[in-house]
């Protein structure tokens, strides 16, 4: 199904901290890149609103469950080859007619593919992270 990892391997490195802790870990920079998702028989796209080295959000219509596991692949600007990771749907946000935030699905890695993790962590270096008030 994932050709990252073997669905066994998945639980084990997906138990390794809380949600908030997880959330906290990465500093998270603003990005629009088209990105796709795929689990069990169901291919979409959506679009990052934001990606961190720990994981992304995906902007989609689509829900998943929470624990959801999904293979991804997105390109970086200024790359010409597509990203490839396997990923857990940690949280969402549904539709709101009263918010003007997008729904989505947050995502967090559980592996990258060759190169993904330093490839980000390049291309994050030269943006500035988003800040939130607390």
């Amino acid at each position: 199904m994932h050709g990252l990892a073997s669905p066994a391997n998945l639980g084990a490195m997906a138990n390794d901290g809380s949600a908030e802790a997880q959330r906290r870990e990465h500093s998270r920079h603003r990005i629009e890149i088209e990105i796709d998702v795929s689990s069990d028989h169901n291919f979409y796209a959506g679009m990052t609103s934001d990606l961190s080295e720990g994981g992304v959000f995906v902007a989609t219509h689509l829900e998943r469950s929470v624990g959801t596991v999904v293979d991804l692949a997105f390109r970086l600007p200024g790359s010409d080859e597509p990203l490839q990771a396997v990923g857990e749907v940690r949280w969402l946000r549904t539709y709101s007619e009263s918010s003007d935030v997008p729904p989505g699905l947050g995502i967090r890695f559980v592996l990258l593919g060759p190169g993904a993790r330093e490839a980000i962590k390049r291309f994050l270096e030269q943006r500035d992270p988003m800040f939130y008030d607390t």
